[in-house]
Protein backbone atom coordinates (compact mmCIF):
# COMPACT_ATOMS: atom_id res chain seq x y z
CA UNK A 1 0.00 0.00 0.00
CA UNK A 2 2.72 2.34 0.75
CA UNK A 3 4.28 1.83 -2.21
CA UNK A 4 1.47 3.07 -4.45
CA UNK A 5 1.36 5.87 -1.89
CA UNK A 6 4.81 7.12 -3.02
CA UNK A 7 3.65 6.26 -6.76
CA UNK A 8 0.88 8.88 -6.49
CA UNK A 9 2.48 11.19 -4.12
CA UNK A 10 5.77 12.29 -6.38
CA UNK A 11 3.73 12.96 -9.83
CA UNK A 12 0.93 14.90 -7.90
CA UNK A 13 3.95 16.85 -5.48
CA UNK A 14 5.82 17.89 -8.67
CA UNK A 15 2.42 19.44 -10.35
CA UNK A 16 1.77 21.30 -7.33
CA UNK A 17 5.02 22.97 -7.42
CA UNK A 18 5.14 23.46 -11.41
CA UNK A 19 1.58 24.98 -11.39
CA UNK A 20 2.98 27.48 -8.58
CA UNK A 21 5.81 28.20 -10.66
CA UNK A 22 4.64 28.42 -13.75
CA UNK A 23 4.37 32.28 -14.64
CA UNK A 24 0.69 33.49 -15.36
CA UNK A 25 -0.98 34.46 -18.66
CA UNK A 26 0.48 38.11 -19.03
CA UNK A 27 -2.30 40.77 -18.98
CA UNK A 28 -1.86 41.89 -22.81
CA UNK A 29 -4.37 44.89 -23.97
CA UNK A 30 -6.89 43.55 -26.34
CA UNK A 31 -6.92 44.78 -30.08
CA UNK A 32 -9.82 47.39 -29.36
CA UNK A 33 -8.03 48.53 -25.96
CA UNK A 34 -4.65 49.30 -27.39
CA UNK A 35 -6.52 51.26 -29.67
CA UNK A 36 -8.25 52.86 -27.30
CA UNK A 37 -5.28 53.02 -25.21
CA UNK A 38 -3.01 54.97 -27.99
CA UNK A 39 -5.75 57.54 -28.90
CA UNK A 40 -6.01 59.03 -25.28
CA UNK A 41 -2.04 57.89 -24.57
CA UNK A 42 -2.89 55.78 -21.52
CA UNK A 43 -1.04 52.57 -21.85
CA UNK A 44 2.04 50.87 -19.87
CA UNK A 45 5.13 48.78 -22.03
CA UNK A 46 6.15 46.17 -20.41
CA UNK A 47 9.44 45.04 -21.21
CA UNK A 48 10.57 41.15 -21.06
CA UNK A 49 13.37 41.06 -22.97
CA UNK A 50 16.52 43.62 -23.79
CA UNK A 51 18.17 43.54 -27.07
CA UNK A 52 21.58 45.53 -27.26
CA UNK A 53 23.78 46.59 -29.74
CA UNK A 54 26.62 44.69 -28.49
CA UNK A 55 26.27 41.61 -26.50
CA UNK A 56 23.73 39.05 -25.77
CA UNK A 57 19.82 39.45 -25.27
CA UNK A 58 18.44 39.36 -21.52
CA UNK A 59 15.39 37.79 -19.84
CA UNK A 60 14.04 40.46 -17.37
CA UNK A 61 12.59 40.39 -14.43
CA UNK A 62 8.83 42.08 -13.95
CA UNK A 63 9.09 45.80 -13.26
CA UNK A 64 10.77 46.93 -16.05
CA UNK A 65 8.08 48.96 -17.82
CA UNK A 66 7.30 52.79 -19.57
CA UNK A 67 4.22 54.19 -18.49
CA UNK A 68 2.96 56.96 -20.79
CA UNK A 69 -0.03 59.25 -20.34
CA UNK A 70 -0.61 62.77 -21.66
CA UNK A 71 1.10 64.74 -18.51
CA UNK A 72 3.74 62.37 -17.84
CA UNK A 73 6.20 59.61 -19.02
CA UNK A 74 7.86 57.26 -16.34
CA UNK A 75 10.39 55.26 -18.01
CA UNK A 76 12.56 52.87 -15.52
CA UNK A 77 14.02 49.97 -17.98
CA UNK A 78 17.78 48.76 -17.34
CA UNK A 79 20.58 49.77 -20.12
CA UNK A 80 22.65 47.57 -21.27
CA UNK A 81 25.30 48.95 -23.95
CA UNK A 82 28.63 51.39 -24.26
CA UNK A 83 28.78 54.68 -23.46
CA UNK A 84 30.93 57.41 -25.15
CA UNK A 85 32.56 60.19 -24.36
CA UNK A 86 30.28 62.77 -22.28
CA UNK A 87 27.99 59.94 -21.09
CA UNK A 88 27.74 61.01 -17.73
CA UNK A 89 28.89 57.32 -16.78
CA UNK A 90 30.14 58.10 -12.98
CA UNK A 91 27.20 60.05 -12.00
CA UNK A 92 25.30 56.78 -10.98
CA UNK A 93 22.71 58.02 -13.34
CA UNK A 94 20.78 55.16 -15.26
CA UNK A 95 20.03 56.69 -18.78
CA UNK A 96 16.52 54.69 -18.96
CA UNK A 97 15.32 55.84 -15.49
CA UNK A 98 13.38 58.75 -15.75
CA UNK A 99 9.93 60.60 -15.49
CA UNK A 100 9.39 63.23 -17.90
CA UNK A 101 6.72 65.87 -18.35
CA UNK A 102 8.12 67.69 -21.14
CA UNK A 103 7.61 65.43 -24.30
CA UNK A 104 6.85 65.49 -27.73
CA UNK A 105 4.67 62.21 -28.92
CA UNK A 106 3.94 61.25 -32.35
CA UNK A 107 2.09 58.13 -33.45
CA UNK A 108 0.60 56.62 -36.80
CA UNK A 109 -0.92 53.81 -37.87
CA UNK A 110 0.54 51.63 -40.74
CA UNK A 111 -0.51 49.54 -43.51
CA UNK A 112 -0.20 46.84 -41.38
CA UNK A 113 -1.97 47.55 -38.72
CA UNK A 114 0.69 48.27 -36.18
CA UNK A 115 0.84 51.44 -34.62
CA UNK A 116 4.34 53.79 -34.47
CA UNK A 117 4.84 56.19 -31.70
CA UNK A 118 7.86 58.03 -30.95
CA UNK A 119 8.25 59.78 -27.87
CA UNK A 120 11.29 62.73 -27.97
CA UNK A 121 11.95 63.87 -23.86
CA UNK A 122 13.01 67.37 -23.95
CA UNK A 123 14.03 66.96 -20.52
CA UNK A 124 16.08 64.12 -20.78
CA UNK A 125 19.22 65.16 -21.59
CA UNK A 126 20.87 61.74 -22.64
CA UNK A 127 17.42 60.20 -24.60
CA UNK A 128 17.18 61.19 -28.23
CA UNK A 129 13.60 59.10 -29.48
CA UNK A 130 11.68 56.29 -27.97
CA UNK A 131 10.17 54.88 -30.80
CA UNK A 132 7.45 52.25 -30.41
CA UNK A 133 5.89 49.55 -31.93
CA UNK A 134 2.97 48.35 -31.14
CA UNK A 135 1.25 45.08 -32.30
CA UNK A 136 -2.42 44.41 -32.90
CA UNK A 137 -1.87 40.88 -30.78
CA UNK A 138 -0.87 43.26 -27.75
CA UNK A 139 3.05 42.45 -27.85
CA UNK A 140 5.43 45.50 -28.53
CA UNK A 141 9.08 46.84 -29.12
CA UNK A 142 10.74 49.58 -28.12
CA UNK A 143 14.30 51.09 -29.74
CA UNK A 144 15.66 53.62 -27.15
CA UNK A 145 18.13 55.69 -29.09
CA UNK A 146 20.42 57.85 -26.88
CA UNK A 147 22.33 60.62 -27.44
CA UNK A 148 25.60 59.44 -26.02
CA UNK A 149 25.57 55.56 -25.37
CA UNK A 150 24.74 52.23 -28.08
CA UNK A 151 20.93 52.01 -28.78
CA UNK A 152 19.28 49.20 -27.05
CA UNK A 153 16.21 47.33 -28.02
CA UNK A 154 13.29 45.83 -25.76
CA UNK A 155 10.19 43.36 -26.25
CA UNK A 156 7.37 43.35 -24.24
CA UNK A 157 3.63 43.68 -24.73
CA UNK A 158 1.22 46.76 -23.52
CA UNK A 159 -1.46 47.20 -21.04
CA UNK A 160 -3.88 49.83 -20.87
CA UNK A 161 -3.22 52.28 -18.16
CA UNK A 162 -5.84 52.82 -15.52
Amino acid sequence: MKKYFSYLLVPALLLLVQSGCAPGPKLTATKEELVQAIAADKWTFAADQADPQYGRNRSLDAGYEVKCSKEKLVVYLPYFGRAYSGAGVYSNQRPLDFTSRDFNLSKEKDNKGRWLVTIRPKDAADIAALRFTFFENGTASLDAELSSRSPVSFRGYVRVLQ
